[in-house]
């Protein structure tokens, strides 16, 4: 099973998929990993054993915690590298154990990020040193090799700094502001914490052994979850609790492929050892959830927040596995039960009136809290989910996205501009810095029939703040949205003038030409509605898609649409030039790689084909198209492990992506024909 060791480590968080329309044999274990790392997530952590003389398994233990922490984001994967597959004996001592980067790499991880540690203990208390080798960037550049010195009098105030020293290492490699979940940091005795990331050490070394099919050190994985379960709730404090549940938590991902009858019993006794703490039951309940065993998963959640009414994460995550679920009465029923038990906290509001606003049927709908029904004629779900944002807003005035929220839903169940609506825009309007989060809103002006008093308030804005580029562009397309597009073109220059920003630039451009042809968008869209289907446009289409290159060559969809209108009409050679001058302009744009790929691969160029779908995943690695369509060709290329990775992140991230239906069923053909 040595040989096996970085498959099971990099499919650990993969199970089979159900409900799919391809057999799920094409889902599973990866093969060639080195074809299949373009799909991974961008950030992949090794982390190594930490040296520490007097406790291997307590410096163990606390990289155990950190790999946790970065293991949670979403674009980051940590694999604890404990035991080495180099070591042919099969008996563990700690003394062979403790070895760092430069002693043992494992083959074909292509981990790109290595942190390895020191834990040492003097009069002063305890430091850790984390030296960090970063393979993102050139040898010679400043960050590929960082060096993370942390102190504390004592061990709680070492672990204290976990979220610090996981938010040094990603922003140290790049990563723009990661966010982790916070934990409350403890109180306990050095005593009662050394039990605890021993514990932990341990039972992360030997999760990392059974990948190896090596034998449990030290008793079985029952009786060291029961025995870890023990040391949490010995801290008696949140701090403890939140790292026993953690670890089991993360014993229960799919890859470790435990026997879930044997540590059943196990797990309900882990349960009830740390019921004093809300989030042990609600961290392993989404475990099992994760794991396949829904219903144990609702069980236990269902039981922590009877024990625990007041624990908004309970109901939260309880609610979040109905969603997943498709049982949207339970879901809404969640909600509502956790409002009522005075349990809601702001993120416990935004969730009920965001899962409001996508209710396509109010008959789901069975009760209202917030509001009362006799004060509304219609559309009870929409002001349900305007008097949850209202609760949101209360106890987080500072979030931009629910206040968008807000005002759209105002915008949508009103005929003219309230004053209401128009309060709230204005509020949106003074504490959004970037104009992004009113743009969604003044997108959506035109089902209004009068909206002269939003207007108003956006000619005032623009006003005050003449430097202000997104203040012009979202005046501009209010004026569109009325019809006035001498005005709107005039504000568009305007904020052309002010920004040298490519992004903005190709906005600004696009708008400019709806200004110049308000049926510009409608003509891009029915062109865009035949090349998708199939079908062959005419010759005064292709010409305006050229006029529209010539003038704007800033406009991607329009090289794409181009590109392949004329490959539809057998213009090979035109299709790929069309395209090849896009990515001159745009050579990171997912959907263009993708288009160049898919030419590419139907012409016979296969190799070449690879090489941009490639250069796609790289710039965009979680842009589902691009996954399904290069897991499609390998397994047309008969690579069918190495596709297996590539549909397993697409279904991941978006199981129910167009892209990624049809290429389960032209997998499907495929099966059926071979």
């Amino acid at each position: 099973m040595r040989e096996k060791f970085v498959n099971r480590l990099i499919t650990l968080h993969e199970r089979f998929q159900m409900n799919m329309n391809v057999p799920t044999a094409i889902f599973g274990t990866a093969g060639n990993l080195q074809q299949s790392i373009q799909s991974r997530e961008h950030y992949r952590v090794g982390v190594w054993p930490c040296r520490h003389t007097d406790s291997p398994a307590l410096g163990n233990g606390l990289m155990s915690l950190l790999a946790y922490l970065l293991d949670s984001l979403s674009d980051a994967r940590a694999y604890t590298l404990f035991v080495r597959t180099d070591d042919d004996n099969d008996a563990f001592a700690w003394s062979t154990a403790q070895f760092g980067i430069e002693d043992w790499q494992p083959e074909n991880l292509n981990e790109n990020i290595a942190v390895a540690a020191e834990l040492t203990r003097d009069g002063a208390g305890w430091s850790l040193v984390l030296e960090v080798e970063n393979d993102l960037v050139d040898e010679d550049d400043e960050n590929s090799q960082l060096t993370l010195t942390y102190h504390g009098e004592t061990l709680a105030e070492l672990t204290a700094q976990l979220v610090t020293m996981a938010t040094d290492i990603m922003t140290g490699v790049g990563m723009s502001a990661p966010r982790f979940d916070a934990y409350e940091s403890s109180t306990a005795p050095d005593e009662k914490l050394a039990v605890l990331l021993r514990g932990i050490g341990l039972w992360q070394t030997n999760l990392t052994r059974s990948l190896m099919a090596l034998k449990w050190v030290d008793g079985d994985l029952p009786g060291a979850m029961r025995d870890l379960a023990g040391a949490g709730a010995a801290t008696g404090e949140s701090f403890g609790a939140w790292a026993a549940s953690t670890a089991i938590g993360h014993a229960l991902l799919p890859g470790y492929r435990n026997d879930m009858e044997n540590v059943s019993t196990a797990l309900n006794d882990a349960i009830a050892t740390l019921n004093s703490f809300p989030f042990a039951a609600v961290y392993i309940g989404h475990a099992l959830y994760q794991l396949g065993q829904a219903e144990k998963g609702y069980s236990i959640l269902e039981q922590a927040v009877s024990d625990h009414p007041r624990s908004a994460m309970g109901w939260l995550t309880l609610a979040d596995m109905y969603r997943r679920g498709s049982r949207l009465d339970d879901m809404l029923d969640t909600f509502q039960r956790g409002i009522e038990a005075e349990a809601a906290n702001a993120a416990l509001y935004r969730n009920y009136g965001a899962v409001l606003e996508l209710l396509n049927d109010e008959s789901l709908l069975q009760s209202v809290i917030l509001i009362d029904p006799e004060d509304y004629d219609e559309a009870l779900a929409s002001w349900e989910a305007i008097a949850a944002y209202d609760e949101a807003l209360k106890l987080q005035p500072e979030s931009l996205v629910v206040r968008q929220r807000r005002t759209q839903l105002l915008l949508d169940v009103a005929e003219e501009a309230s004053d209401e609506l128009v309060d709230s825009l204005r509020e949106l309007i003074e504490r959004d810095k970037s104009g992004e989060y009113v743009r969604a809103v003044v997108d959506q002006l035109d089902i209004l029939e009068d909206f002269e008093d939003v207007l108003d308030l956006l000619e005032e804005a623009a006003e005050a703040a003449p430097e202000r580029v997104d203040r012009h562009v979202n005046l501009a397309v209010a004026y569109m949205a009325a019809e006035e597009y001498e005005l709107a073109a005039d504000a568009l220059v305007t904020a052309q003038d002010l920004t040298s920003d490519m992004a903005t630039q190709a906005d600004i451009a696009r708008l400019l030409l709806t200004t110049e042809d308000p049926d510009f968008e409608g003509k891009m869209g029915e062109i865009e509605a035949q090349v998708s289907g199939g079908a062959t446009i005419n010759g005064s289409d292709i010409r305006f898609l050229e006029d529209v290159i010539d003038s704007t060559p800033s406009l991607v969809e329009a090289y794409i649409l181009l590109g392949r209108a004329l490959y539809l009409r057998n213009d090979v050679t035109g299709g790929l030039e069309t395209l090849m001058d896009g990515y001159e302009h745009h050579p990171q744009e997912a959907e263009l790689l993708l288009s160049i790929g898919q030419m590419l691969w139907e012409t016979g160029n296969a190799d070449t084909a690879m090489d941009y779908l490639s250069q796609g995943l790289a710039a965009n690695p979680n842009y589902v198209p691009l996954l399904a369509i290069v897991g499609q060709y390998l397994f047309e290329d008969g690579q069918d492990e190495s596709a297996k990775v590539y549909l397993a992140r697409a279904e991941a991230i978006s199981p129910r992506d167009p892209a990624l239906e049809r290429a389960r069923k032209n997998i499907a053909a495929i099966l059926a024909g071979r």
